[in-house]
Formats: C-alpha cells, sequence, structure tokens
C-alpha cells in the first residue's frame, strides 16, 4: 500500500479494505466529503481527472480547492444532497479543466459521496449528431458527410450507441455492444429493445418517451438493467435523445454504459452502514434477553424435578425453547461482535485438514438425508495462515446452507462436491497475495436471482419462520473478510446448484538458504 492509501485506509475497519481497492480501481472518480465539506477520501482516477494529489485536497474544504465551483449548478446539486438528503446528478463543462462533467452525489452517513467522469466525448457527439441535422437541410453531400462523421464516432465510442426506431425495433448498436453486453453488432438489430430490457424496468422507460412534441429534441435519463448475453443482468444508464424528424435518423439515439459496478459500490455503503446499526441493536438485544432467559432456564430445571410427570415434561419443554432462544442469542452475539474481526489468533493451517474436520461434524448429517459428498482436494496448497475454529465454521455453514437447498431434491440426485485448488499466479481480489480456493457446490435448484443480492444480509432468510436466525452467511461472510479473502455465490453453469466460492491469501515464505 502506497503512503496515500494508507491515509484513507489505515481507520478502516478489516472488512473495508476490499471496498478500498475496488474503489482505487473504479474508471470514474470518487470522492467522500464530510459534512464540513472537507475530504476524506479521493480515488485515483479522481486525481488525474481532477489534476490533482489527494495528499493537497484531503481534509481541505472542496469550496477552497475548487472555487470556480461556487455558484454553478455541480454547486447546487451538491448542495441538495447535502441538506435534503437526496441523490442527485447534473452535467456541466468545468472551464478550469476544459471537460464536460457528469457528477452524481448520494448521501452516505456522516457526509456525501461523489461519482465523475469526463463525458466530452460523449457531448462532442451530440454536438456532432446536431451540426449532422443541421447540415442535412443544406445539401445531400453535407448529409452523407455527417453519416460518415456520426459513423467514426460511434464506432469508437466506449460508450454503447443504439438507435432505435419510434416503436423500440433496435436500428443499430455500435460496436462497443460486444465488450459491454457480450453481443455482435448485428445481434440485436430487428428485435425490439423490450426483448432485452428486465420487466421491471420495461414500462417505467417507454412512460419516458411517451407523446413526444413534434420538433422536440427531448433527451432524458434512465437507469435501467439490460441482459447480457450470458443470461445475466447489468445495471446502466442511458441518456436517450428523440431524433424522429431527423431524415437521417428517424429515431430515438441512446448513449448507455455499465453503471453495474458503480450500483454495487453503492450497495455496499448501504449495507455497511445497515450492519453498524444491527450491531449496536444485537448486542443490546442479546444483553436485556440474556438476564431474564438465564432465570426462566433456572425454574424450568425446578419444574423437571417436579414429583408429578406432568410438571416433569411442563418444565422440558420451556427448558427446550430457552436453549433455542439461548442459541439465537448467542448468534445475536457472535454477530455484533463482528466474528473474524481480526483479533482470533491465527496459525499455519491445513485447509484440507480443515474441510475434514468440518464433514466429522456434519458429515453424518447430511449422509442420514442421503447426500453423496465428494471432496476434491488439491496436495499443493501451502499453509493458509487463519483461525481453525472460524473458517471451519464457515464451511459447516455453506454445507448447512447446501443441505437445506437439497431438501426438495431426488435422493438419488443429492449430491455435494467441495473441491480445494491452490494457483500460485493467480491473486485474491483483496491482497496482492497467492490465493487458495474452496468452493461448495451442490446439486439444488440454484439461487433465484431476485435474492442473489440479498443472501449475505444479516437476518435475510428463506427458512421458514423459527426455523433459522439468518446470520450464518452473513457472520461467514465477515469471518472470511476479515481474514482478507472473500466469499460470494453464483449459480453453478451448465448445471443445476449453486456454488459457495472462499479465496484465502496465502503468504508464501522463502526457507533461508543454508
Amino acid at each position: 500500500m502506497n503512503n496515500e492509501e494508507g491515509k484513507q485506509g489505515s481507520t478502516m475497519p478489516a472488512g473495508e479494505h476490499s471496498l478500498n481497492r475496488m474503489l482505487e480501481s473504479m474508471p470514474d472518480g470518487f470522492v467522500a466529503l464530510n459534512r464540513t465539506w472537507a475530504y476524506t477520501y479521493v480515488n485515483a482516477q479522481a486525481e488525474r481527472l481532477l489534476g490533482v494529489s489527494r495528499a493537497d485536497v484531503l481534509h481541505r474544504g472542496i469550496w477552497d480547492c475548487f472555487p470556480a465551483l461556487i455558484g454553478t449548478s455541480i454547486s447546487e446539486r451538491l448542495h441538495d444532497a447535502m441538506e435534503n438528503g437526496i441523490i442527485t446528478e447534473t452535467e456541466e463543462f468545468y472551464a478550469p479543466l476544459g471537460v464536460w462533467l457528469e457528477v452524481r452525489a448520494a448521501p452516505i452517513s456522516g457526509g456525501l459521496s461523489i461519482y465523475f467522469r469526463d463525458v466530452s466525448q460523449r457531448r462532442r457527439q451530440e454536438d456532432a449528431l446536431q451540426e449532422s441535422h443541421k447540415a442535412l437541410r443544406e445539401s445531400g453531400q453535407a448529409l452523407r458527410q455527417s453519416e460518415e462523421r456520426y459513423r467514426a464516432l460511434t464506432e469508437y465510442c466506449s460508450d454503447l450507441v443504439t438507435i432505435l426506431a419510434p416503436d423500440g425495433t433496435i436500428l443499430y448498436d455500435s460496436p462497443s455492444v460486444t465488450n459491454i453486453l457480450g453481443f455482435g453488432p448485428d445481434d440485436r438489430v430487428g428485435k425490439n429493445i423490450s426483448d432485452f430490457l428486465h420487466p421491471d424496468e420495461q414500462a417505467a422507460l417507454y412512460t419516458i418517451w411517451e407523446n413526444p412534441q413534434p420538433n422536440d429534441p427531448l433527451s432524458t435519463r434512465a437507469t435501467h438493467r439490460f441482459q447480457h448475453a450470458d443470461g445475466s443482468w447489468r445495471w446502466m444508464e442511458s441518456v436517450g435523445t428523440l431524433q424522429i424528424d431527423n431524415p437521417a435518423i428517424q429515431g430515438i439515439v441512446i448513449n448507455t454504459r455499465d453503471i453495474s459496478e458503480r450500483k454495487r459500490l453503492e450497495e455496499q455503503f448501504v449495507q455497511a452502514g445497515k450492519l453498524a446499526a444491527l450491531g449496536e441493536l444485537v448486542a443490546g438485544v442479546a444483553h436485556e434477553i440474556n438476564n431474564p432467559l438465564s432465570a426462566i432456564s433456572g425454574h424450568a430445571q425446578l419444574l423437571m424435578l417436579h414429583s408429578d410427570p406432568v410438571v416433569q415434561q411442563d418444565g422440558a419443554v420451556i427448558q427446550d425453547m430457552a436453549q433455542r432462544m439461548n442459541r439465537i442469542v448467542r448468534s445475536l452475539r457472535s454477530f455484533a461482535r463482528k466474528v473474524g474481526d481480526g483479533h482470533a489468533p491465527r496459525v499455519p493451517a491445513d485447509m484440507n485438514q480443515v474441510v475434514l474436520s468440518a464433514l466429522e461434524v456434519i458429515g453424518s448429517r447430511l449422509r442420514s438425508h442421503d447426500i453423496e459428498i465428494i471432496f476434491s482436494r488439491a496436495d499443493d496448497i501451502p499453509p493458509v495462515v487463519i483461525n481453525e475454529g472460524e473458517i471451519e465454521q464457515v464451511i459447516i455453514n455453506l454445507l448447512l446452507n447446501a443441505d437445506q437447498a437439497l431438501e426438495a431434491v431426488d435422493p438419488a440426485q443429492r449430491r455435494i462436491h467441495i473441491v480445494t485448488s491452490y494457483q500460485q499466479t493467480e491473486q485474491c481480489r483483496n491482497t496482492q497475495h497467492p490465493c487458495c480456493f474452496l468452493d461448495v457446490t451442490d446439486s439444488g435448484a440454484g439461487i433465484p436471482l431476485e435474492i442473489m443480492t440479498r443472501i449475505f444480509e444479516p437476518f435475510f432468510t428463506t427458512k421458514d419462520v423459527g426455523e433459522g436466525t439468518g446470520l450464518g452467511l452473513s457472520i461467514s461472510h465477515s469471518i472470511v473478510v476479515s481474514h482478507g479473502g472473500s466469499l460470494t455465490a453464483h449459480n453453478s453453469r451448465g448445471r443445476n446448484g449453486a456454488t459457495f466460492s472462499i479465496e484465502l491469501p496465502v503468504e508464501t515464505v522463502t526457507s533461508p538458504s543454508n
């Protein structure tokens, strides 16, 4: 980590270093301000776009660093976001840099997060379109020239440029559709745009272009999901301009860019705030519940000593419920302490042996449910520095999750495949170290796409009421992240089932020469 990264990240909790690395690799500029308008974070792209060093602006006020912003629409939108707690966005030409900036501000705990990017290329493209429209009225030769200019602009633009007929039929996709959505330039031509829009956004997007007025160059912005060629959904931001009356276009011109990474980062900011609030809440709840629970358990044990069998049975039922509540309280306390916060002792361990230890605990249960367990181990994995008990608990949680996913599967098809592997040339997402990989794949129905983004949320569960606390995957995720690794989930390609993947960094040690 360089000095500037250290300044920004030194106060960050262990689980947030991965977020810091993602912010540093973003294609957009990103800064964070506190409520006094002072910079608290500046990523590398922001340095490049603004032409400043983060060391020169950190902890200084934005208006002192960039006085030319005062009185601009950017300033107005930033104040609106800060004072009213809403998300705002704008585009404006920033004279000191000589560029058009697209700025989006969102309130966060203690201040404001700001994303911005240079959209000068797109503005030049829009200007070129307007010039071609004007040139069209002057001569046919100008029309041909404008078409050539338009083609050159769209073919080399990083954003996706799409032209729609008034009924939504795709007339043209720029070559960048391959990089953004995985389709060839002609794959979507002739099909309706609604075939690729997420059902939840179709009605809203078409409402934007209802009742267009003649000669009205309506330009509007929309955020929606487009389907990738691989079947997944990608968050996109589009700017659409009506050019129906332009003989050179006769349609709707849409500029689209992928904002999936930005959406994911925004969701992580929200999630971090939820976790902080929930941690405080559940710690208090667990403490308040534990005292009366101890009294209930004690009285239940006294009832179990009664001479009347009926009373003994009642005491046993109460004791059973008290023990169940005690397990919930322990889960709440574990979550409140943010299990795996880096304070538990860690030693070099054999990951294959950790898996075998977890199977010793839960293997008999899985086999009693007619589940075939396949363990494909790699023998070349170096020792991984971990807290064995915590990682073993993560594996047990994943196996319990797979067990639940297989309940509705034909017993003859119930299967869990555990795979360990090591590639020294590959690096973990959160560190620069080689990585140990552990995958747990079941043969169930997979994870519904509508809940895929929520499965690691605290208290989120698909189990029936009373059958789970919804903390297993959340705690597992916290443990793995605290070890500098990552825990992700995806549906298995080409077959049924879901895969949970653990990545843990391996710090290789070179033996000293004799």
